[in-house]
C-alpha cells in the first residue's frame, strides 16, 4: 500500500490514506460532477439575447450581479463584458441563492439572475428561446425582475479532451458512470451524452447530491464521487471515495476528499483504478507468497530438512526481498 501511495503522489495524485487506495478499486460506480470536473469549467458568452432592452443593458445587469459571484458563469459573464466595454453598476442587498442564482439591488429595482426555477413566474416572451437554448446544450441565465425577464445569456462549455477516453476506460472496467449536475436536463443530458456517460442526474442542489449519491450507494455499494466545487463538498464527503480536482478546485472540496488530483487532468481517475487494482493485487500475490515460504519452510524444519541458516536466508530476508521487488511493480500500473 506504500508503494501504491507513494507511486500515485510521483503521478500527481495525493492519497491521504491506505483504506481510500483500495476502496477505488472496489466501486463498481464513478460518480462525476459536470462542469469543472467533465468539462473545462470555463464557460464563454455564447448569446445574448434580449427582450424589450439593448442587449449591453442585459451585459450590465448580468455582469454587475455576477461581479459578485465566484462561480464560473460570473467569469464569463464578467469576461464578456469587460470585452464589450461595459461597466458595472453598484449592486446592494446582494444575496446568493444556492442551486438557483443571485440577486441585488441596481438603482432603484431588484434584480434576479439564474436558471429558468429562479424566475419561472416571471413575464416576457423568453421561454422559446430558453428552450431552443437548452437544446442546443448550453447554459443558459436569465435576467430581470421578479415580474419581467429582460433577457438571456447563453453559455457554452468545453468538454475536456479526455473525458470521453477517461470514460470509455472506466466502462472497460465494469464501472458505471454517472454525472450529477445542478444545470436543467436538457443541458446536463446534452453533455452526457457527448462523453458517453451512462447515467445523468441533473437540476440538483448540495443535498440532492448527497441524497443520489446515498441512492447509489445502496444499489452499487462501493461508489467514488469525484468533483471540485463547493456544492460538491458534501457528496464527496458521503462518498465511499471523495475525489477533488486539486487544481482548479476549491479549498472546501479538497478538505473533504479522500484523494486529491493535484494536476487538472481527469484521466488520473481512471489511472486511479488501476492502480488501486495493481496494489490490492501485489498485495494479495505478497501475502499468499509469504504464507507458502513460511509454511514450507516450517514443515522442512520438523523433517530437519533446513537449517537455521536457510531458514533466515530464505524464509527472511530471501522473502522480504522478494516482497519489496514485487511492490516495485506498482510504480507501472496505469502506464
Amino acid at each position: 500500500m506504500v508503494s501504491g501511495i507513494t507511486t500515485a503522489a510521483h503521478n500527481g495524485v495525493l492519497i491521504k490514506g491506505r483504506d481510500s487506495l483500495e476502496a477505488v478499486g472496489l466501486a463498481r460506480a464513478i460518480v462525476f460532477d459536470k462542469t469543472g470536473t467533465l468539462t473545462t469549467g470555463r464557460l464563454e458568452v455564447d448569446e445574448i439575447i434580449a427582450f424589450g432592452v439593448p442587449e449591453a443593458e442585459v451585459l450590465a445587469v448580468a455582469a454587475s450581479l455576477e461581479s459578485r459571484s465566484g462561480h464560473p458563469i460570473a467569469e464569463a459573464v464578467r469576461r464578456r463584458a469587460e470585452e464589450e466595454g461595459v461597466a458595472l453598476r453598484d449592486v446592494e442587498e446582494f444575496a446568493s441563492l444556492t442551486g438557483r442564482g443571485v440577486q441585488g439591488r441596481i438603482g432603484n429595482a431588484t434584480y434576479l439572475l439564474g436558471n429558468a426555477a429562479l424566475l419561472e413566474g416571471a413575464g416576457g416572451p423568453w421561454r422559446e428561446e430558453y428552450d431552443r437554448l437548452e437544446g442546443e446544450g448550453k447554459t443558459v441565465v436569465l435576467a430581470g425582475t421578479a415580474s419581467e425577464v429582460i433577457g438571456l445569456v447563453a453559455l457554452a462549455d468545453v468538454v475536456r479532451e479526455d473525458a470521453q477516453q477517461t470514460v470509455a476506460d472506466l466502462r472497460k472496467r465494469g464501472i458505471r458512470t454517472v454525472m450529477l449536475t445542478g444545470d436543467n436536463e436538457r443541458v446536463g443530458q446534452a453533455v452526457a451524452r457527448r462523453i458517453g456517460i451512462d447515467e445523468c442526474h441533473a437540476g440538483l442542489l448540495p443535498e440532492d447530491k448527497v441524497a443520489m449519491v446515498e441512492e447509489l450507494m445502496d444499489r452499487y455499494g462501493f461508489v467514488v464521487m469525484v468533483g471540485d466545487g463547493v456544492n460538491d463538498a458534501p457528496a464527496l464527503a458521503r462518498a465511499n471515495v471523495g475525489v477533488a480536482m486539486g487544481a482548479i478546485g476549491s479549498d472546501v472540496a479538497i478538505e473533504a476528499a479522500d484523494i486529491v488530483v493535484m494536476e487538472d487532468d481527469i484521466s488520473r481517475v481512471a489511472y486511479l483504478v488501476a492502480l488501486s487494482e495493481k496494489t490490492v493485487s501485489v498485495v494479495r500475490q505478497n501475502v499468499a507468497t509469504a504464507l507458502v515460504v513460511k509454511l514450507g519452510i516450517a514443515a522442512l524444519a520438523v523433517l530437519g530438512l533446513v537449517s537455521l541458516w536457510m531458514a533466515v536466508a530464505f524464509g527472511d530476508m530471501g522473502l522480504s526481498l522478494a516482497v519489496i521487488a514485487n511492490a516495485l511493480r506498482i510504480g507501472r500500473a496505469g502506464s
